[in-house]
């Protein structure tokens, strides 16, 4: 994934990844077609179910907005089942949103397969369930849904405008059109024309579909051996170091900065990488050298990084916690899935 900047002067490899687009655009599009046409099927899962998706790589907020929906509506009385694909996961492990999904949602199921259509049928085979929740799954079509949500990141819904490897788009923008609810998630980390420019966009690639607004609120902050304590957002204060391997790190170092860290020591890793020892070793090393004694990595990094917990000696390693909430738009989000229910 390239942008504008990264290929400056390069012209040979800028062809070369536009042509790779180009071949990806034909296929995304031909197996479009091939669902839309009927030639390939979408089988019902048993259940009502709710895609949780976006069109591009990275972090727009999918687990996060799973976890509040999940939330919503088992306070609704209803019996969630999350479907997880397991992205990223080695062999005999967990991934790490999984790990997150079950620490955050300690009575909803999570079952894990990349065919989610496997999935529900291993599950509905020894218990039972309302609505199915498929954490990432717009392109999944093989799995009928009753309603796609698809989440956009306001700071950024669609990278150059191209697609993979060229951008950072999983389809086309105009594949919004299946959508039945859009969230805009990062919200308030944007200007208010950035909004009404998006909502514009939405409106006219996805005209039925509602646009509601969400961001991603800082809770508080734990230590690392015990996530399930929390403690006050003041701890951050100070020189930290910080560290992620999540798919849009440019908010949490906001957020810590926003909480008042100044973020001495700074690291960045691809989504869902697993820090070595080694890495460890020499994150812990920078942090000595500039005189900082505290570390803080997201949930999504902690869930993983806690096998290492004996390398960081008396750097006092702090967990953020956030959570999504809706700015804007709650009622057209329980609207629509009152409807669905009442179907």
């Amino acid at each position: 994934m390239w942008d504008k900047d990264s290929l400056r002067g390069n012209w040979g490899l800028r062809v070369f990844l536009h042509l790779l687009a180009r071949i990806f655009r034909v296929v995304v599009l031909l197996r479009g077609i091939l669902f839309e046409s009927g030639i390939f099927k979408a089988t019902p899962l048993g259940r009502k179910t709710i895609s949780v998706g976006n069109i591009t790589v990275g972090g727009t907020g999918k687990t996060p907005f799973v976890i509040l929906l999940a939330r919503l509506l088992s306070r609704g009385g209803r019996s969630v089942v999350v479907l997880s694909r397991g992205y990223a996961a080695r062999r005999g492990e967990m991934a790490d949103e999984e790990k997150v999904l079950r620490e955050l949602l300690p009575e909803v199921p999570v079952v894990v397969n990349a065919d989610r259509r496997r999935a529900a049928r291993d599950f509905l085979g020894k218990a039972d369930g309302d609505v199915f929740l498929l954490d990432d799954g717009f392109q999944h079509r093989q799995a009928r849904r009753d309603l796609d949500i698809v989440l956009l990141d306001a700071t950024c819904p669609f990278g150059n405008g191209n697609l993979l490897p060229r951008g950072i788009l999983r389809e086309p923008c105009e594949a919004l059109g299946r959508a039945g609810l859009i969230v805009l998630t990062h919200s308030n980390e944007t200007s208010a024309e950035q909004i009404a420019w998006l909502r514009g966009e939405c409106e006219r690639l996805a005209p039925q579909a509602p646009v509601i607004q969400a961001a991603h609120v800082a809770i508080g902050v734990s230590s690392l051996d015990q996530l399930e304590r929390r403690w006050p957002l003041e701890m951050l204060r100070g020189p930290v170091g910080a560290c992620s391997a999540i798919g849009s790190p440019r908010g949490f170092f906001q957020t810590l900065e926003d909480c008042g860290a100044e973020i001495v020591v700074e690291r960045i890793f691809a989504d869902h990488h697993d820090l070595t020892a080694e890495e460890v070793g020499e994150l812990c090393q920078a942090c000595r050298e500039r005189g900082v004694r505290k570390l803080v990595v997201t949930h999504k990094d902690a869930v993983k990084m806690r096998r290492h917990l004996g390398l960081f000696g008396e750097i006092e390693v702090l967990v953020l916690h956030v959570e999504m909430r809706i700015l804007y738009g709650e009622t057209e989000l329980v609207s629509s899935l009152d409807r669905l229910f009442a179907a």
